[in-house]
């Protein structure tokens, strides 16, 4: 299932508002990580799930998996979440304002109201790239692209990659919902919103595994250790896995290898 707020099979930005009969643009509401839990959970009723064996996700979705703990610890036997924290650094959330204004910058933007022009906004295409490098390490960086240029020109290789995942990106994604979805990122704060973590855990007695990685940039391993601790302080079983790779935040998405045996075992045994 998707998420609300997304451009992909749910009422989204880019969809059409029943009384005006056009886009909802910059009328629609702000989406929150909440939000997002509580639509699988209509949806999981639906389809007559009373109980889950484990929730997993990674990166946004393990926020949502580590606020599943926290609104409905009684829902599940364990949870995975990898490449993620109980909220975003300050440094990440840094990196997606300055996404989201180089979007509002744009001079089709319109206060989020650009649907009568087709065409993706290169905002969305710059946006992208400032978030990719979020996603790489400074080893993956050096080994893939280095200083080579792009054939006989003057352009740097990383230059043409950026230039590629920001027009792949934007050609299908939309700019509205790129920006409430990634505040949406921004928005949760288990320790604020709970008072602190021990609290925001308090409920959760399932199994849980914690997986970090060790070029993550945008996740640190000590976002992962916080969540340890305070589950640890509970008594709550809790294992957190730190991964060595040079894939950096991405590595969830790249190196199956490190980890679906580590996660088919954890699996086994809940």
């Amino acid at each position: 299932m998707n998420l609300p707020g997304s451009p992909f099979g749910t009422t989204a930005p880019k969809s059409i508002h029943p009384t005006t009969g056009k886009p909802y643009g910059s009328r629609y509401p702000w989406p929150t990580i909440e939000d997002m839990v509580e639509s699988q959970k209509i949806v999981i009723k639906h389809l007559g799930i009373d109980h889950l064996h484990a929730i997993a996700g990674g990166s946004l979705g393990g926020m949502q998996v580590l606020m599943w703990a926290a609104m409905y610890p009684a829902a599940a036997d364990a949870i995975v979440a990898m490449a993620t924290g109980s909220a975003v650094p300050v440094h990440g959330i840094a990196w997606h304002i300055l996404g989201r204004k180089i979007i509002e910058a744009d001079q089709r933007f319109h206060g989020g109201d650009y649907y009568d022009n087709p065409e993706p906004l290169r905002g969305l295409q710059v946006a992208r790239m400032l978030g990719h490098m979020t996603y790489l390490s400074a080893q993956a960086l050096q080994r893939k692209f280095g200083r080579r240029r792009r054939g006989n020109t003057r352009q740097f290789e990383i230059d043409s990659y950026f230039e590629h995942q920001g027009k792949k990106f934007a050609s299908h994604y939309d700019a509205n919902s790129y920006i409430r979805v990634q505040a949406a990122m921004d928005e949760m704060d288990l320790e604020e919103q709970f008072g602190n973590l021990q609290s925001a855990f308090a409920r959760w007695r399932g199994q849980t595994l914690l997986v970090s990685f060790d070029t993550d940039w945008l996740f640190p391993v000590a976002e992962s250790e916080r969540v340890t601790s305070a589950m640890r302080s509970l008594g709550t079983p809790v294992h957190h896995e730190m991964i060595s790779s040079p894939s950096g935040h991405d590595t969830f998405l790249i190196d199956f290898h490190l980890i679906d045996k580590l996660v088919k075992n954890f699996l086994d045994r809940v």
